[in-house]
């Protein structure tokens, strides 16, 4: 059987109208979903704070993922003098990203500690 493209877009429409439906049958029989962000009355600085620990946790984990290239790299190099530099290169730069993230880190926690109105 030949798959075709418009099979594909077909299969994913129909997927998408299942879930479309499931969900608002799920949220028409919730009371009340809780803010993901946090209380109403949040201030702006809240948000920002939010915002920037979410950002750094997604930036976490972009570094640690280029540390495991840089790692897988080095591995598969076998003794290839351009690969292993490429490999070396990744990883020094994959931890400088990280300690500049701990440090991002300290720094929104230091402020979010000390600036509290």
């Amino acid at each position: 059987m030949k798959i075709s493209f418009s099979n594909i877009v077909t299969a994913i429409f129909i997927i998408f109208l299942l879930f479309m439906g499931a969900s608002s049958a799920l949220a028409a029989s919730m009371e009340s979903l809780p803010n993901p962000i946090g209380p109403a009355n949040m201030t702006l600085l809240d948000l920002i704070i939010k915002v920037l620990q979410v950002l750094l946790g997604v930036v976490s984990l972009l570094a640690v993922s280029m540390f495991i290239w840089g790692g897988l790299v080095m591995l598969t190099s076998g003794g290839n003098p351009d690969r292993v530099k490429k490999a070396k290169d990744t990883l020094v730069w994959a931890v400088l990203g990280l300690a500049i993230i701990i440090l991002s880190v300290v720094i929104v926690s230091y402020i979010d500690q000390n600036f509290r109105f």
